[in-house]
């Protein structure tokens, strides 16, 4: 896999980062910031141990981004993340209702991307 630095994606940051994203001080902003628009009993079942075991898993039995995979990159996934949207009523700890991506995979997804085959682009 190829390493790379990239600048922080906070505008006007002079932080390079590993493989892209956010430096250690504003991921610590935009997960915090992300997190409080979260319903209380969601964010409970993302902070609960079988969540974080099952993710664990998940990440190690799908290491690369799926959506990078797609394009033809080659980028190591480190958010599972929820293909459809979970709402209250749905299974949460649904594995076929899981993907690997990189930080800046879902940042877009998050910001606007669409979906496509059990994925987004």
């Amino acid at each position: 896999m190829e390493r790379s630095y990239k600048p922080c994606m906070c505008p006007g940051c002079p932080e390079l980062i590993l493989n892209g994203g956010y430096c250690s001080k504003h991921k610590r902003q935009t997960t915090k910031t992300y997190n409080q628009s979260r319903d209380p009993d969601t964010q409970r079942l993302y902070n609960s141990s079988k969540w974080k075991a099952l993710r664990e898993r998940f990440k190690a039995r799908n290491p690369l981004c799926n959506a990078c995979q797609q394009e033809g990159r080659t980028t190591a996934g480190i958010i599972v993340d929820h293909i459809a949207e979970y709402k209250p009523g749905d299974n949460f700890y649904d594995w076929n209702n899981l993907q690997n991506l990189c930080s800046s995979c879902h940042n877009v997804k998050h910001k606007g991307g669409k979906t496509v085959k059990g994925t987004w682009m």
